[in-house]
């Protein structure tokens, strides 16, 4: 009797993940005329993170967006590659962090590198992606528990600048 509740908590369990990876990947339909890109950081440049109060390590980010509908919105991602994280993939940016300010043709956002327990290292390496997603897909997203990890950013367009040194200026 255990034996058979267990297996139909874990089938339950299992079809409440492959039902949330479903919406996630649903086909978007894209958008003539969006388009999305990221300014600061550029591919293989450089980004300046500091830790605030809490020992969390941000960094601002910025770009352009155009033809944005208002069934759209903005996603910004993060994915470590060296050293790589314990779960490989995209690392949604979601309140304090992600984009934080949209007007005209442009957009701000910040990104979290690391945690307490992991914090970054100057000359750590990551990826940046921005993304412009049909806002339901987005709201699921934002409003989902935990860590939000996918293995591509979600999205009808996407901007990556790939091979960011991170660089942590030293305390004087």
């Amino acid at each position: 009797m255990k034996k058979t509740i267990h297996a139909v908590a874990l089938g339950l369990a299992l079809l409440s993940v492959t039902f949330e990876l479903a919406i996630a990947q649903l086909p978007q339909k894209q958008e003539i005329g969006a388009a999305v890109s990221l300014s600061q950081p550029r591919k293989e440049g450089e980004l300046v993170c500091a830790p605030n109060a809490g020992a969390i390590f941000r960094c601002l980010v910025a770009g352009a967006a155009t033809g944005v509908l208002q069934t759209q919105m903005l996603l910004l991602w993060v994915r470590p590659v060296k050293p790589r994280s314990e779960s490989a993939g995209w690392y949604l940016q979601r309140g304090p962090n992600g984009v934080f300010n949209q007007s005209g043709n442009s957009w701000d956002g910040k990104i979290q590198i690391g945690n307490r327990e992991y914090p970054p290292h100057d000359g750590d390496v990551i990826d940046v992606a921005i993304s412009i997603a049909d806002a339901v897909v987005a709201d699921k997203l934002m409003r989902a528990a935990g860590v939000e990890i996918d293995l591509k950013p979600v999205g009808v367009v996407v901007a990556k600048s790939e091979n960011v040194r991170v660089h942590i200026p030293t305390r004087r």
